[in-house]
């Protein structure tokens, strides 16, 4: 067995991919310091299945891929293949060229390959033990092994002479041979565990045989009991049966008329609707036509109104005209008495006429001022009194009119009052109908109310019949059931009774100790015999206590003694 060659790929130092050839004669590897020569043999441990980073002189296993420097980039794997030439047969393979292979990554993955197959660590710790190759191996020389083989504690020195006595792989079978005598002496312990339990239960089996009988006839008991019972379950509900279907008869026959009644109330309510909509329609009519009488009695109220307005303002203009006319009368009397001083002055000026022509012409214009003032003033009176009778004629026109006006307000109030005395009648009519609708509306609701509730009841009495007929037929299977499983259970009984009173299926031992129990004063049987389960239960209360069913139950520790 030799070293054929080692090829590296990312570890350490080497970031290209490095093979190197191991031929006949190579005894060392030289070089300057910092060239990788230690590199070379952390290598050869590693590939070897080295777990500590300390031993290949590192912090942390990561730091054996390429760091990378200045010029290159890190490597996010290291790999690591070591060939040896088995020629002599030393590793435990069929191969005669044995190639170990270990793969790190840089996230803390790590995979060994042993001739290009995937393997676990210790298959590859088990292929070097005892040949000298290992990560501890002697083959690979440290100065901490040299100060091992040095030291003066024994073990440390009795590890390199065993590994290189080839005697690791012994005591590596012997430490495996020790943990499976251990598991041995488990495995019979517990044997012995397996077979207490399996005594106790045949123990358990004994001790029922005397409880068999006792079974059948309590069992049997029991059942004609259920079976009493469910006989007179059965008979209550077919009374309960017949009571229910005698009161769904009355309610069928009741039913009919309930709903004629109801049918009638229902016609009445439908025909007072119509009545208090026509009610409600005339009303609403006669409503109408006195709101548009009001508004006429309004309107002619405003016409009357006005007329007032106006008539007053006409007996004003009237006192304005006769006030004017009395100022006009006595400025024409004034304009007359002027008159006559003139003429009177023309008289005495006629006489003077000759004594001046000037004076006389004055006079003359005097007396015609005098004659176009009285004419002014004549005109203005006769204005007066054309405006006056014009006054007084529209003044009686209006007067007039006021008393039509106020005519036709009385014939309108009239009006409103009868109408008003019309509303009132169908406001009366209508609260009858209104209180008449109430109560046929109430008699409808007690009558729905009645039928809802019929209806229930005989829903009800629908619902207790087929719970009835249920629960009949449930007491008919279960009494059936009961009657089966007194025969089966008998059956059963019996053979097993007789099973155990011949000792059948039973071992010698079982047998003997039950003998000799039986003779004992004290015990009181098993746990078994004195627990009780519903039958849907007993499978779970089994499983739960398991071995402690058969646990013997003794009166005191004198009979354990």
């Amino acid at each position: 067995m030799k070293i054929k060659s080692l090829t590296l790929h990312g570890f350490k130092s080497f970031a290209d991919k490095t093979e190197i050839a191991v031929h006949e004669g190579i005894t060392a590897i030289v070089g300057p310091n910092g060239c990788g020569k230690s590199n070379i043999s952390d290598a050869l441990r590693w590939v070897l299945g080295e777990q500590r980073p300390t031993a290949i002189r590192g912090s942390r296993m990561e730091e054996a891929i390429f760091q990378g420097t200045s010029q290159r980039k890190p490597i996010h794997r290291a790999e690591v293949a070591l060939t040896i030439a088995n020629e002599d047969g030393i590793l435990a393979v069929p191969q005669t060229e044995v190639v170990i292979g270990r793969t790190v990554l840089r996230g803390g993955e790590s995979a060994y390959q042993l001739n290009g197959a995937t393997c676990r660590l210790k298959d590859i710790h088990d292929l070097c033990r005892d040949t000298g190759l290992g990560a501890n191996a002697y083959s690979i020389i440290e100065a901490r092994m040299i100060d091992a083989i040095l030291s003066d504690r024994a073990e440390e020195r009795r590890a390199l002479f065993e590994e290189a006595a080839e005697v690791g792989r012994y005591k590596d079978r012997r430490r495996t041979a020790l943990r499976r005598l251990d598991q041995a002496e488990h495995d019979l312990d517990r044997l012995e565990d397996v077979l207490g339990e399996v005594r106790s239960k045949v123990r358990s089996l004994g001790r029922q045989r005397g409880r068999a009988r006792k079974y059948e006839d309590l069992k049997e008991r029991r059942l004609q009991l259920e079976v009493a019972v469910a006989d007179v379950r059965l008979q209550d509900m077919e009374s309960r049966l017949r009571e229910a279907e005698t009161g769904l008869q009355v309610l069928k026959r009741r039913q009919p008329e309930q709903e004629a009644h109801l049918r009638q109330r229902e016609t009445e309510a439908e025909n007072l609707r119509l009545h208090l909509v026509e009610g409600e329609r005339g009303r609403s009519e006669v409503a109408g036509e006195l709101e548009h009488t009001r508004e006429r009695a309004e309107g002619l109220e405003r016409d009357r109104l006005l007329a007032l307005e106006r008539v007053s303002t006409a007996e004003a203009r009237i006192r304005a005209i006769t006030v004017d006319l009395e100022g006009v009368r006595a400025r024409r009397g004034e304009l007359d008495q002027n008159v006559a001083d003139l003429e009177a002055e023309i008289g005495r000026a006629r006489a003077e006429l000759t004594a001046s022509a000037d004076g006389m012409e004055a006079l003359e214009a005097a007396v015609e001022d005098l004659r176009a003032g009285r004419q002014a003033v004549e005109g203005r009176e006769q204005e007066a009194l054309a405006a006056l009778a014009q006054v007084i004629r529209e003044a009686g026109a209006l007067e007039a009119e006021g008393e039509a006006v106020r005519e036709r307000t009385r014939e309108w109030e009239r009006e409103l009052e009868r109408r008003t005395e019309q509303i009132e009648g169908l406001q009366g009519t209508v609260g009858e109908s209104m209180g008449r609708m109430a109560e046929l509306e109430e008699a409808h609701e007690r009558a729905a109310a009645h039928h809802t509730a019929l209806e229930s009841e005989v829903a009800e009495a629908r619902v207790a019949d087929r719970d009835l007929r249920e629960q009949l037929r449930r007491a008919r299977d279960l009494v059936g059931a009961l009657e089966s499983e007194v025969s089966s259970t008998g059956a059963v009984a019996s053979g097993l009774a007789s099973m155990l009173a011949e000792g059948k299926d039973l071992p010698p031992a079982v047998a003997d100790l039950l003998a000799e129990m039986g003779t004992e004063e004290g015990v009181l049987g098993v746990l078994a015999d004195a627990l009780e389960a519903p039958r849907d239960l007993r499978t779970a209360v089994e499983s739960h206590i398991g071995p402690l069913l058969s646990a013997v139950l003794v009166r005191d520790w004198k009979t354990v003694r």
